[in-house]
């Protein structure tokens, strides 16, 4: 995907030009044959759309002010966006959780990540909630191995919060308890973690999330190297084995099936297993999934499978496999995005390939607060 000449398919825009991290420019296909028949011609309605990078709030919201953007939402401060809301009722506020996500990696064929009970002991250690409130201000929920958002596949919430790692209240002592147990019983290891560089928020909160480790478990946990690294720099140091990143700490991207969710990144032969997890009973179930066609019995595998990466059973006790817990997933963000009255139409979804849905689009210049607009 190196050359727009690369760029093929047949929605109703076509790619103009890409700035990486900085904006996307996508024109009308005059060409585009979707939804004509009984739902209107002559989309979409746009001529062009500019999609924009942002991942910082005191950027997002003075050009949503100006109306240099039709559509603003928040990166990790959300009240900006319910502070708008307040002072002009008429804006549009939808909100919408998302299928890209904040996890840890581990390589589990390294020390001291080899060692199950390690990669258990931070599971359980790691404040989910503490993510939540300071990444997000509480705009977000707890992440099971499929995303929340992905209803049909995802652990349902009431079994999640009974398991542990993510129960609170007693519950959660006793996975500290548990945590420090298992930490001491594997050595103690020296621990060091690699954060990535966007969005801002994650290397914020580096600080935060080793000093939560170092108080539960004990030990010496850093962050290395002492500053955030790029994610080009984490999938290069995720290829030289045992050189470097063990642990790494970042934003991932889910998608739509359950496969998208769990073959890649932990089948023995997953294009994302950057983990090294060779697990051939969890392979089975991999592959299991893969041939059933009946919705309810994959649901079922689906749910099965996700346990098995958190280390439990169904009934939420510790099983010891090598492929559980190569990755710790925390927590997803739950949007709150705004637009102006004469933007017509709009919708939400949880993430990448929807855009289609901006063909319904269209701007009503006759709309009052359309007027002022660049």
């Amino acid at each position: 995907m190196d050359s727009q000449d690369k760029m093929i398919g047949t929605g109703p825009f076509i790619w103009e030009d890409l700035k990486a991290l900085q904006e996307i420019t996508f024109n009308r296909n005059p060409n585009w044959f979707g939804w004509r028949d009984g739902l209107g011609g002559g989309r979409p309605y746009v001529d062009k759309y500019v999609a924009i990078f942002s991942v910082l709030d005191e950027q997002e919201e003075p050009q949503f002010r100006e109306k240099k953007i039709d559509v603003g939402g928040f990166a990790s401060n959300p009240q900006w966006v319910f502070n708008l809301k307040d002072e002009m009722p008429e804006l549009e506020l939808l909100r919408q959780g998302v299928s890209g996500w904040v996890n840890s990696r581990f390589k589990v064929e390294c020390p001291p990540y080899n060692d199950p009970r390690v990669r258990r002991a931070v599971h359980l250690a790691a404040d989910r909630q503490q993510v939540i409130d300071t990444i997000w201000q509480g705009e977000a929920q707890m992440q099971p191995p499929v995303g929340f958002v992905i209803k049909e596949w995802a652990l349902p919430p009431e079994e999640l919060q009974t398991l542990p790692g993510y129960r609170q209240g007693a519950k959660r002592e006793d996975d500290l308890t548990e945590a420090r147990r298992l930490y001491t019983a594997a050595g103690s290891p020296d621990l060091s973690i690699t954060f990535a560089d966007q969005p801002s928020y994650i290397p914020a909160f580096a600080p935060q999330f080793i000093g939560t480790l170092r108080s539960i478990l004990g030990g010496q946990i850093e962050q290395k190297p002492a500053t955030a690294v790029s994610y080009p720099r984490i999938a290069e140091g995720l290829l030289r084995g045992c050189e470097e990143m063990f642990f790494t700490w970042g934003f991932d991207n889910g998608w739509i099936d359950l496969d998208d969710w769990v073959y890649p990144y932990f089948h023995s032969t997953g294009s994302k297993n950057s983990f090294r997890v060779k697990d051939p009973e969890l392979d089975d179930l991999l592959d299991a999934q893969r041939a059933e066609f009946n919705l309810e019995k994959r649901q079922q595998l689906g749910y099965r499978i996700q346990r098995y990466i958190l280390g439990v059973d169904k009934f939420g006790n510790f099983i010891d496999k090598p492929g559980i817990l190569a990755r710790v997933d925390y927590a997803s963000l739950i949007t709150a995005d705004l637009s102006w009255p004469y933007y017509k139409n709009r919708t939400t979804w949880p993430w990448f390939g929807n855009n289609h849905w901006l063909a319904n689009v269209w701007l009503d210049k006759s709309d009052p607060t359309f007027q002022g607009r660049p």
